[in-house]
């Protein structure tokens, strides 16, 4: 099936996100970063490599910014990685996903700001995404789209959505294009077990902060549940909470179709909410 899909994306001229993800795949963070660097200058993309020293930790957010309006509308996942772990749903499936994305805006007329950022240092308390966030502030954002995950499962997840954000524009677009692509979709509150750089803007105050990540539907439940409380589950494991931080995440277990669902639901939904905003 893959080599199929795999011969038909070549033959339209279009890139195989799993190779993407195969290309940091195993890498360290150092080596990530520069292979990062190295793509976006391979397809021509100005960026920006913003350091910081913040809570005692040194690194460097990549930032690609379309558009020179006042407010901005944020596409953010992270490059860093768990030592001993390749990474892949982990998050180079969610690079893959931001790298499509950049490619579909060379030929869309932002009217605002869309900032495509790569975060460091998420798995170390997403001390990158706070850093960002102490230099930058949250008052000109409009919303932040950030991705975990996105690698296996046919269901878009949106996390973490409590009674406080149900009225957020961000959640609504999303939910609309959703439904109007006709692609499953599910919601959860706060999980315990997974945190993420969205994290760093909810807790500046900014309500219009949501992660996106892929899930297998018929499994929706027992991952929201184990998310939010490991020790109730008495049952197996949901399978992608085995490969999370362990030796297993591989891009083998992986597909691409779940990257390219991810991907043009978060490119339709910023592509809207930037002409209504």
């Amino acid at each position: 099936m893959y080599l199929c899909q795999t011969f038909f994306l070549l033959i339209l001229g279009m890139s195989i996100l799993l190779d993407y993800v195969r290309m940091f795949e195993g890498k360290n963070d150092l080596d990530r970063r520069n292979t990062l660097i190295g793509t976006l200058e391979s397809k021509g993309h100005n960026f920006e490599l913003e350091d910081y020293k913040y809570k005692g930790e040194e690194g460097i957010n990549i930032i690609v910014t379309k558009g020179d309006g006042q407010r901005d509308i944020l596409l953010t996942t992270h490059y860093d990685v768990v030592p001993g772990s390749p990474g892949a749903n982990d998050n180079a499936s969610c690079i893959a996903v931001l790298l499509d994305i950049l490619e579909k805006l060379k030929d869309y007329k932002v009217k605002n700001r869309i900032r495509i950022i790569f975060f460091d240092d998420e798995e170390i308390n997403c001390i990158g995404s706070q850093a960002y966030v102490a230099k930058h502030g949250v008052d000109n954002i409009i919303g932040v789209y950030n991705t975990e995950l996105v690698g296996m499962g046919d269901t878009v997840g949106i996390w973490p959505v409590t009674k406080d954000v149900e009225d957020s524009k961000v959640l609504l677009n999303l939910k609309s294009v959703l439904e109007d692509k006709g692609y499953p979709y599910g919601e959860a509150g706060l999980l315990p077990l997974l945190f993420s750089d969205h994290r760093s803007f909810r807790e500046c105050g900014l309500k219009d902060a949501f992660c996106l990540s892929m899930v297998d539907g018929k499994d929706m439940n027992e991952i929201r549940r184990f998310a939010e409380s490991p020790k109730s589950m008495q049952g197996e494991i949901p399978f992608m909470f085995k490969l999370y931080h362990s030796s297993e995440d591989k891009s083998k277990y992986l597909s691409e179709e779940a990257l390219r669902l991810m991907s043009d639901v978060i490119y339709t939904s910023i592509v809207r909410l930037d002409q209504d905003s």
